[in-house]
């Protein structure tokens, strides 16, 4: 990982192996203005999602503001992605992911596997990865699957170029959570750029997946 300061009091900027990188509040208030920017990149191409928050009031952020930015390098002839679906995502995922910390550790790789089948109106969701398993269920209201049983209940907003943003309506007092930019490149392959916070707001770590459908 290689990453850099801003002249001053600005933010950490990781820059990963892959071109991808996040920016952001390194300390997250819920009463002031917050957010993050996640970038995923391609051969010739790149995407770029910005969250912001503001203070709701009774300690609460709401997500105020959502820019999706596709780029693509000049006279390179890439194509963009169509608009992603929810049928593209179904079936099973095998990932292989990095996570970085803000002090400059690279803890060691490990893999995921990521379970997703559709139910009706619900979209069922299995992770696992080392010892953990995670079982959630989202509601799919059009472009928008929302998964509401977690403390900090999140949204999964599906964008055009292939795009993806998970992210949490608001973000309440002592809760951790996280934000999330993915992008399907292909049938068969999709990367994810995850940044974490902690209870107290403190940036955590940023984790990078890069996974490969079965089948």
């Amino acid at each position: 990982m290689r990453s850099f300061s801003k002249p001053g009091p600005g933010p950490l900027v990781p820059f990963l192996e892959t071109g991808a990188f996040s920016q952001g509040s390194t300390y997250w208030s819920t009463v002031s203005q917050a957010g993050a920017e996640l970038a995923l990149t391609a051969p010739d191409r790149r995407l770029r999602l910005v969250l912001l928050y503001g203070g709701a009031g009774q300690g609460r952020s709401s997500l105020q503001d959502i820019t999706l930015i596709r780029e693509s390098r000049a006279g390179s002839g890439a194509t963009e992605s169509p608009k992603l679906m929810v049928e593209q995502l179904l079936g099973t995922w095998i990932g292989s992911c990095v996570s970085y910390f803000p002090d400059g550790r690279v803890a060691a790789p490990f893999a995921s596997e990521l379970v997703l089948q559709r139910q009706g109106d619900r979209l069922l969701q299995l992770l696992q990865f080392g010892d953990h398993r995670l079982e959630t269920s989202g509601v799919i209201e059009g472009d928008v699957i929302r998964f509401e049983g977690a403390p900090q209940p999140v949204q999964v907003l599906l964008l055009p170029g292939g795009g993806s943003a998970t992210c949490p309506l608001q973000v309440q007092p002592q809760q951790p959570f996280f934000l999330e930019l993915g992008w399907l490149l292909d049938a068969r392959h999709r990367q994810r750029l995850i940044r974490r916070y902690d209870v107290q707001g403190n940036w955590e770590s940023l984790t990078l997946v890069r996974e490969e459908k079965l089948g």
